[in-house]
């Protein structure tokens, strides 16, 4: 037996026997080649354009050679500078804001070596296209800084919050009063009173984005009242002072107005609850004073006769919203309020410190000596 007999090998046509037929592409073959050849073409050229592309925005972003000239165009772009930025990472987000070209050149034009300490924290509004030189002089310049700073002490109430913001930015009284009277919108806890913002706008000092709205700075605000509450567990407060959270946040606004130094804060918060649980009128100054027109250090009778559910001379328990906006030690207080059967208290010096009792003969002497001695009225 041979190699051809074990068909390792093709056999040939005897002379004079016809050729076997040659196989021919079908036309549908020939059309899926020509087309897989095409796309790949395509393919492979779009790739290089995207690395072409890559590289060149690699280049803009950290060569020291490329730049625009000029002031810029007229169209604004705003730029935020934290207290964290980097002269770096402030070329970085100049280049994504289409204001410079590249980070190096603006680098560059700011000096090596140099950092962002004449550059205070907020946002910049510069122009789109300019020199990198022309992006340094208007980060010098105090009239590209956009007025976005508003600081809330603790204790302020809506009304003058709101005052407060409209003041510190471009936001309307109106829009801001509006966002306000509509709290459905912004992201109340879920233990909130859905009809009353008071309380919520936690006191801080905020930088608000120029671009954003009402409801978006007040969502802000909201928002760090929220981180706040979460960190000192204020949801879960009838485990611990047997009150809900909307009722902790009212006494912690009381605390806020009526305690004259933080050393006093939980003790004031101990009066409250033991006189809320002897079911006693809080007789305190605070609440009317929170509707009043103004705020007065002496109140008249007239005043205590008002006909206000904020009124606590007329009405037993606590007022029925916050009045006004707590701050983290006054929620503490409220919280972990000292241990004591004290229902009275009297602020006794000009430092605000306060004594605290249970007997009311002793309020009264107590009083009188404050008032002899010019502390009250």
């Amino acid at each position: 037996m041979t190699d051809l007999d074990l068909g390792l090998f093709p056999l040939r046509p005897e002379p004079g026997e016809p050729k076997p037929p040659r196989r021919r592409r079908s036309r549908k073959r020939w059309i899926r080649d020509a087309f897989a050849l095409v796309l790949t073409v395509v393919l492979i050229g779009v790739l290089v354009h995207i690395v072409t592309i890559g590289k060149n925005q690699i280049v803009d972003n950290f060569s020291s050679t490329r730049d625009y000239t000029g002031p810029g165009l007229t169209a604004p772009e705003i730029v935020q500078v934290t207290d964290k930025s980097t002269l770096h990472q402030v070329g970085l987000a100049l280049v994504k804001a289409h204001v410079v070209r590249s980070a190096g050149a603006f680098t560059k034009a700011w000096g090596e070596g140099t950092t962002l300490t004449k550059v205070a924290p907020g946002y910049y509004q510069l122009k789109e296209h300019m020199s990198a030189a022309a992006a340094v002089t208007l980060l010098l310049s105090p009239t590209s800084k956009l007025h976005t700073r508003v600081t809330l002490p603790e204790g302020t109430p809506l009304t003058k919050s709101l005052a407060l913001i409209a003041k510190g930015t471009s936001l309307l009284p109106a829009d801001l009063a509006k966002a306000a009277g509509n709290p459905a919108a912004i992201d109340l806890p879920a233990w909130a009173k859905p009809t009353d913002l008071e309380g919520f706008l936690y006191p801080l000092t905020y930088q608000f984005d120029p671009r954003a709205d009402a409801v978006a700075a007040m969502q802000q605000m909201v928002a760090a009242f929220s981180d706040e509450a979460f960190a000192l567990d204020l949801q879960d407060s009838k485990d611990k002072v047997h009150h809900t959270p909307y009722e902790v946040l009212t006494i912690a606004s009381i605390i806020e107005k009526e305690a004259g130094t933080k050393a006093d804060y939980p003790r004031v918060a101990r009066v409250i609850y033991n006189r809320l649980a002897k079911g006693m009128k809080l007789q305190l100054d605070s609440t009317i004073n929170y509707v009043l027109p103004e705020r007065k250090g002496h109140l008249s009778q007239a005043d205590l006769q008002v006909a206000s559910p904020y009124n606590t001379y007329l009405h037993v328990g606590l007022p029925p919203t916050p009045i006004d906006s707590p701050g983290a030690e006054s929620l503490k207080a409220a919280l972990a309020p000292s241990d004591g059967n004290w229902t009275f208290f009297v602020t006794v010096d000009k430092q605000g410190d306060a004594n605290f009792t249970n007997n009311y003969q002793q309020f009264l002497a107590w009083k009188a000596q404050a008032k002899a001695a010019g502390v009250i009225q």
